[in-house]
């Protein structure tokens, strides 16, 4: 699996749109993502596992349905003052593929909460978030389980750390 691009949508602290791009070029097979503490390096791997799986998953932790909450966590991100809204409009999308002698398949995963209504957004209970995967262009009928065959949650701890511990 190669992930190639990563975006967010008001998540964490970062406001409005952010995408990196994360294309194998003559070879190069490894990113390095580095910055100053409070920089927000742990905010992409978390914008990646809200992505895949809709919240923060521990290691060994078994999956759980996300919720509503999951999502508030994350568009408060570093966010101090609680009587400050959040912009309720967040999204992530990762663009990946599998390849392999028998597979070559492109695979795009939205996640994105928004209000339910027009009023102001102040609890969890206000937001809607949906799922969306699509392969080579389809839209999947079932996202989270085509999402726990490619990258099952067991599987998490291997490829992604719990950067805030």
């Amino acid at each position: 699996m190669w992930l190639h691009k990563l975006e967010l949508n008001n998540f964490g602290p970062y406001e409005g749109k952010l995408e990196l791009n994360f294309k194998k070029e003559n070879g190069q097979n490894i990113w390095i993502i580095s910055g100053k503490n409070g920089a927000g390096k742990t905010h992409i791997y978390e914008a990646i596992k809200w992505a895949l799986y809709g919240y923060d998953p521990k290691p060994g932790e078994k999956w759980r349905d996300p919720t509503q909450k999951d999502a508030w966590i994350q568009m408060y991100g570093s966010n101090l003052d609680t009587n400050i809204p959040p912009n309720p409009h967040m999204h992530v999308i990762l663009w990946f593929k599998e390849e392999s002698e028998k597979n070559n398949r492109n695979y795009v995963i939205k996640r994105r909460a928004f209000p339910k209504s027009r009023v102001n957004v102040t609890t969890s209970g206000q937001i809607e978030v949906i799922l969306s995967v699509t392969e080579n262009g389809v839209e999947t009928n079932n996202p989270r389980q085509k999402i726990n065959t490619l990258l099952p949650l067991a599987a998490s701890q291997f490829f992604m750390f719990h950067g805030s511990e």
